[in-house]
């Protein structure tokens, strides 16, 4: 893994460490922060570094009921259904997260 995957991973993770978040808000904090950093990254690579992410176990997703205001864990992960998503890091991501600044 080189330095820019491992800063959009631990970008990733740091916006998802202390609120559930949807995919459009992680993509946009995602490729404005890695902006600054000098790494380009898009909508395609947050999705991807998502995915990856959620198979480590880092990462859950989760859908959103509206009826009783509540999160429920779900695996199916998909670019139909990453939309409708929110994501949050596992205790287990917590404890590989580093978080990133700039010097």
């Amino acid at each position: 893994m080189n330095d820019a995957d491992r800063l959009v991973r631990n970008l990733i993770m740091g916006d998802v460490a202390d609120d559930y978040e949807e995919f459009d808000h992680v993509v946009r904090n995602v490729t404005v922060e890695a902006s600054e950093f000098g790494v380009a990254a898009d909508r395609g690579l947050v999705f991807e570094t998502l995915g990856e992410l959620l198979r480590e176990g880092l990462i859950q997703a989760y859908e959103y009921r509206h009826d009783d205001r509540s999160f429920v864990e779900t695996q199916d992960y998909s670019s139909d259904r990453v939309g409708d998503l929110w994501f949050y890091i596992t205790p287990r991501g917590l404890q590989v997260f580093e978080p990133t600044h700039r010097d």
